[in-house]
């Protein structure tokens, strides 16, 4: 189960509750100044890349899932777990 109280980041770096939440708004932040640079231009991405872009497409996907781990650190989302082992 998703222990709240401490994360990991970057190498393995054990962080609490207030300094995950610090670094995932950094991480948010980041990825959202970045993906506004990206814009659809004459059939392809302002970066020049054919689209769908790839990379505004991670950038999307980094923003999203700290969004998604903001929310679960919030307990405004249920934590997600792990699978369970199937019992034989």
């Amino acid at each position: 189960m998703y222990d709240d109280s401490t994360s990991t980041a970057g190498h393995g770096r054990v962080l609490n509750r207030e300094q995950f939440v610090a670094y995932a708004k950094g991480r948010i932040d980041a990825a959202t100044t970045l993906l506004d640079r990206h814009a659809r231009m004459a059939g392809i991405c302002s970066c020049g890349r054919a689209l769908p872009c790839p990379l505004a497409q991670s950038l999307a996907r980094t923003a999203a899932h700290f969004r998604g781990r903001l929310a679960a650190v919030a307990g405004s989302a249920p934590p997600r777990r792990g699978r369970r082992p199937r019992a034989r």
